[in-house]
């Protein structure tokens, strides 16, 4: 199995702003470690002969219909109900500092 320290756990866990006791810490680092296995065990796959795909649906039988855009709304009608708008735009609080 990949190994993984707890370093790299700490890491993560800061990085998505996540708080993690010791158990949990110790857990993730063991799954953090399949992972890694199985990741590598897929990158010793042989795909030489294999054409490559840009999607896993064949788009000849996925049947589509016309895009016509019907009943427009106003930008005056859909900000009406934004509790803040600003020169056409929706105002938000700020999530980044």
């Amino acid at each position: 199995m990949s190994e993984v320290d707890i370093k790299t756990v700490e890491k993560l866990a800061q990085l998505s702003r996540l708080d993690f006791n010791e158990e949990e810490k110790a857990t993730l680092q063991e799954e953090f470690g399949k992972i890694f296995d199985f990741v590598s065990q897929l990158q010793e796959v042989n795909t030489d002969n294999i054409e490559g795909m840009t999607s896993v649906i064949n788009n000849a039988s996925t049947p589509q219909r016309e895009d016509n855009p019907q009943n427009q709304i106003s930008r005056d009608n859909l900000q009406s109900n934004a509790p803040s708008t600003e020169m056409g735009f929706f105002v938000v609080p700020k999530v980044i500092d």
